[in-house]
C-alpha cells in the first residue's frame, strides 16, 4: 500500500516547491526533498506511489535514487528528470524501460499530465488505499462556495484532511493534526460562514463552511472551546 502520492526530488529550491504545491493542488499527497541522501532515507519508511527525481542533485546523480526505488517489489512509476540526455543516462534509460525521461525545464502542466498517467499504470485509488481528493469543481458546482472552501484548504496540509463531505447546509470538513498549533491556524483563519466542531477522535475536529453566508456574529468559532471534547459533529 502507497502512503505518499508522489515523491518529488529536485535540488532548486524554487523548483520544487512550486512543482510540489501545484500537485498538492491537484489533490495529491506529495513529500518532496532535496538530495540523494534525503531521498534515500525517505525511501526506507515509505513508499511513494509515483517518484519523479532531477538526474543532476549536485555532485550526485538521481539515478541512483530512481535505481534504489525501482527495486522495490512494490515500486510504482519513476521519471527522470533530465536537461539533456547523455550516453549514461541514455544506457540508464534503455536499462529500466519503466522508467520515463521527462524533460527540464519541467512544466507544471506536464508534470500533471504524467502523474495522471502514472495513475492509470499503477493502479485505480480503490485499490491502493490512497485518499487522493477530487478537483474540487468535480465536487462543489457554486464558484463562490468552492472559492471559500479553497481558502480553508489552502492553510491546511493534504495529509491532514481526512474527508470532504457535500452537505445540505455546508460543506464539511473532517482534519486530523497532531500539532499542536492546528486548532490553533483554524480559530484564527476562519472565515465568515465558517465554525469548527470537536470530533471523538483525538486530534480530529471538523471545519463548516455553511452553504449560505452568515452574519459574523453567528459563525461559531467559541462553540469548540465551549463544547466538550467527546462531542460529535451532527
Amino acid at each position: 500500500m502507497f502512503g505518499i502520492d508522489v515523491m518529488l526530488v529536485d535540488d532548486e529550491d524554487g523548483v520544487r516547491t512550486a512543482l510540489a504545491e501545484f500537485l498538492r493542488l491537484h489533490g495529491y499527497r506529495v513529500v518532496d526533498v532535496d538530495s540523494v541522501r534525503d531521498a534515500l532515507e525517505t525511501l526506507s519508511v515509505t513508499r511513494p506511489r509515483m517518484l519523479i527525481c532531477d538526474e543532476r542533485l549536485g555532485d550526485a546523480s538521481g539515478m541512483v535514487v530512481i535505481e534504489d526505488y525501482a527495486k522495490k517489489t512494490d515500486a510504482g512509476r519513476a521519471a527522470l528528470s533530465t536537461a539533456d540526455e547523455r550516453p549514461d543516462v541514455t544506457r540508464f534509460l534503455v536499462a529500466h524501460p519503466n522508467v520515463d525521461r521527462l524533460p527540464k525545464p519541467l512544466a507544471p502542466k506536464a508534470l500533471l499530465a504524467w502523474v495522471e498517467k502514472a495513475v492509470n499504470w499503477t493502479g485505480s485509488d480503490e485499490q491502493d488505499g490512497s485518499r487522493r481528493r477530487k478537483p474540487l469543481e468535480q465536487v462543489i458546482d457554486d464558484e463562490v462556495l468552492r472559492r471559500r472552501v479553497e481558502s480553508i484548504l489552502e492553510w491546511l496540509s493534504p495529509s491532514e484532511v481526512c474527508a470532504l463531505v457535500v452537505e445540505e447546509s455546508w460543506i464539511r470538513i473532517e482534519v486530523e493534526s497532531h500539532h499542536a498549533n492546528t486548532l490553533d491556524r483554524a480559530s484564527r483563519s476562519l472565515p465568515r460562514g465558517c465554525d469548527i466542531w470537536p470530533l471523538e477522535r483525538v486530534g480530529r475536529f471538523a471545519l463548516r463552511i455553511h452553504r449560505i453566508d452568515q452574519p459574523e456574529q453567528t459563525t461559531s468559532r467559541s462553540m469548540f472551546w465551549a463544547a466538550p471534547l467527546r462531542e460529535v459533529a451532527p
